[in-house]
């Protein structure tokens, strides 16, 4: 077995790759379980030759492409890149667990089919927040709303079911209807 320095010049089936040295010419050889760094055409790399098979140790050093990501292999379809100072992780699952974490970043976007969330306790703080939804539906034991300045609510039809008691209680109130204003009941109307 003899090793030597080459240059990968093309991709072949797999993840087999084209290389050419001065020593043994141009061969097509696989890449060793060792080796972390995913080769790219144009990397000059290790190589062990043997009399009938060859593989790429390892990435002595990556071609001077601007958009060419470093990559780490870790097999079974997990691999981590770097390019231009972003790091990117693919995998079929990924399943993370700390006692603490502290995430800080400038901007924070995900996206996906689902998200599920399950907590204990949860706390949410923002200066500003934005919501929008096809289809909403909120379940609470209790539930204490306070809104310190002014909220308004607008929909093109509302109806509230309230089981027991319901109250509103205001300084001025003012009840409004363009056509008609009604009040029903199977038993008394009180005013004043």
């Amino acid at each position: 077995m003899t090793f030597h320095h080459a240059r990968v010049i093309a991709r072949g089936a797999g993840r087999s790759l084209a290389v050419t040295c001065e020593e043994v010419g141009s061969l097509c050889v696989g890449v060793a379980a060792g080796c972390l760094l995913r080769p790219g055409v144009g990397d000059v790399v290790l190589i062990s030759v043997s009399e009938d098979k060859a593989y790429i140790i390892t990435v002595l050093e990556h071609a001077t492409q601007n958009d060419a990501p470093t990559v780490l292999d870790l097999g079974d379809g997990v691999s981590l890149s770097a390019l231009d100072g972003a790091l990117s992780i693919e995998a079929d699952h990924a399943d993370l667990r700390f006692a603490s974490c502290d995430w800080y970043s400038g901007a924070l976007h995900c996206h996906g089919e689902q998200a599920h969330f399950v907590w204990r306790e949860h706390s949410a703080w923002s200066e500003r927040r934005s919501e929008v939804a096809v289809e909403s539906r909120e379940c609470f034991g209790d539930s204490d709303r306070r809104i310190g300045g002014h909220e308004e609510h607008r929909a093109n039809s509302l109806r509230q079911t309230v089981e027991q008691d319901w109250v509103a209680q205001a300084a001025d109130l003012t009840l409004f209807g363009v056509d008609r204003l009604k009040a029903d009941t199977n038993g008394d109307i009180q005013l004043g």
